[in-house]
C-alpha cells in the first residue's frame, strides 16, 4: 500500500479541478493497524479533513473576489459608454459650428446660392449628422448590452465553478 507523506495539489482552469502537481510516498506492507488510519474504510484522518476545510475557506473567498472583479469590470464598461457618448457630442456639436460657419459664409459670401439653398443644404447635413449620431449611440447600447452580458455569463460561469468546488470538497468531507 502506497502511504503518502506529502501531496500537492493545483487548480487547473481547464479542467476545472484540482490536479496533484507534486507528492512524496513511501511503500508500506507492515500490518494495519499501524498505518493510523488508512485502512479499506475510505475514512478521513484529521489533516485530510483540516486541508480539505482550509480549501473549502479558500474556495469560498475566491468567490467574493471574482464578484468583486466582475463589479470593477461593469464600472469599467460604464465609464468606458460614457466617455465615448461624450466623445460623440462633442464631435457632433463641432460639425454643427463648422456647418454654421460655411452656411453664413456661403450667404455673405454671394457664392450664387439663395439663402433657402444654402439653409437647405445645411438641413440636409445636419439631419444626415443626427442620423449618425443616433445609429452611433444605438450601436454603443447595443454593444454594451451585449459586453454586459457576456460579463454576466462569466461571472456566472466562474461562481458556479467556485460552487462546483465547495460542493465537491464538502461531499470528500462528508464520506
Amino acid at each position: 500500500m502506497k502511504i503518502y507523506t506529502s501531496v500537492i495539489f493545483q487548480w487547473d482552469q481547464d479542467q476545472g479541478k484540482y490536479t496533484e502537481v507534486e507528492s512524496e510516498s513511501y511503500e508500506y506492507d507492515g500490518p494495519m493497524a499501524l498505518c493510523f488510519g488508512g485502512g479499506d474504510d475510505g475514512g478521513l484522518t484529521g489533516a485530510q479533513k483540516n486541508t480539505l476545510n482550509a480549501q473549502k475557506r479558500d474556495v469560498e473567498s475566491r468567490k467574493g473576489d471574482v464578484t468583486d472583479y466582475f463589479q470593477e469590470l461593469n464600472r469599467m464598461g460604464q465609464e468606458e459608454r460614457g466617455i465615448n457618448t461624450q466623445s460623440r457630442i462633442d464631435d457632433f456639436l463641432s460639425q454643427s459650428y463648422m456647418l454654421d460657419k460655411k452656411s453664413d459664409a456661403a450667404i455673405k459670401g454671394g457664392k450664387g446660392l439663395t439663402n433657402f439653398e444654402t439653409e437647405f443644404d445645411v438641413e440636409m447635413q445636419e439631419d444626415i449628422r443626427m442620423d449618425t449620431f443616433a445609429a452611433e449611440t444605438q450601436k454603443d447600447k447595443l454593444d454594451y448590452a451585449k459586453g454586459s452580458i457576456e460579463r454576466n455569463k462569466a461571472r456566472f460561469d466562474q461562481l458556479a465553478s467556485l460552487e462546483d468546488m465547495i460542493y465537491q470538497i464538502d461531499t470528500e468531507l462528508q464520506s
